[in-house]
């Protein structure tokens, strides 16, 4: 069997054997001759990289185990949109906060707030 015969079992039983933590998902695309394994955390994942290309032979085949680039774009895409929506809150809040003092001040014309 070759490497672009490998079925999702083969990559998982490969993986697993690794021991570097708990596989969440793994997918073959045979068609463009690659695989992924998904682990539940980086630092998993970072072993298992490690592991992996030490370990690189699958079915008689080398391969090269790396991160998946789409991942780390959705990743980063995430953590800036994630970081943005903060923001956006924290100006709104901010917004809310000046108008309430403006009414505040605006209904109490009398108010000295220096004296003491």
């Amino acid at each position: 069997m070759s490497v672009l015969q490998t079925t999702q079992l083969d990559l998982h039983r490969h993986f697993h054997n690794l021991g570097a933590g708990a596989i969440e998902e793994v997918r073959v695309q045979r068609d463009k001759g690659f695989g992924f394994v998904r682990y539940s955390t980086h630092a998993e994942a970072a072993l298992a990289i490690q592991l992996g290309n030490s370990h690189n032979l699958l079915l008689g085949k080398q391969i090269k185990v790396r991160h998946s680039v789409t991942y780390m774009f959705v990743f980063s895409f995430l953590s800036l949109l994630f970081f943005l929506v903060l923001v956006v809150r924290m100006v709104l809040l901010s917004m809310l906060v000046l108008s309430m003092v403006v009414v505040f001040l605006t209904l109490v014309p009398n108010l000295h707030l220096l004296d003491l």
